[in-house]
């Protein structure tokens, strides 16, 4: 028995053991596929047109420095938001836009390129800001509602700035 069961593992270790062999992006291209560009749809940043073409300031930056690189094939991926990161992780595209806030909790899971611009935030708040909100301090001391979306730069701004009144508190 001891022997059968010794067996038993050898047989699922020898065919659990393989050799992953993933092509690289320049290898994939040499082989006659598409560049997949995936994007979440943030208009004016990144977004599909009708035809599914990839529209937006990012992606026309994107498109125009793959040219110069002479890719000049690309297939878009159009992903929520909150599904850029897990998606290109996933191998479900060969790169992202749309705008991306360039955090360290991003950092730890992508590679972004150099920044092409700097971006601040702002709040949409009623007429005449009756509870004089100016910032996410604010929010808290007055009680409001933060309304973001799933994976956006606010939600880890609002975060931190929780966390550092509780931590000081």
């Amino acid at each position: 028995m001891r022997l059968f069961k010794s067996l038993t593992v050898l047989v699922v270790l020898l065919f659990s053991i393989s050799s992953v062999s993933a092509a690289t992006l320049t290898e994939r291209l040499k082989d006659g596929h598409k560049l997949r560009l995936g994007f979440g749809t943030a208009v004016p940043w990144a977004y599909a047109g009708d035809n599914g073409e990839a529209l937006g300031f990012v992606n026309m930056i994107a498109l125009t420095v793959l040219e110069e690189m002479g890719i000049t094939e690309h297939e878009t991926k159009v992903f929520e938001w909150s599904g850029l990161i897990p998606g290109i992780n996933a191998n479900r595209s060969d790169m992202i836009t749309g705008g991306m806030y360039i955090l360290k909790s991003r950092c730890a899971n992508i590679n972004f390129s150099d920044p092409i611009g700097v971006f601040g935030d702002a709040m949409l708040v009623p007429k005449g800001n009756p509870k004089n909100i100016n910032n996410y301090a604010d929010v808290i001391s007055t009680g409001a509602k933060l309304v973001t979306g799933a994976g956006f730069n606010t939600v880890e701004a609002a975060k931190n700035l929780v966390f550092q009144i509780v931590k000081c508190c």
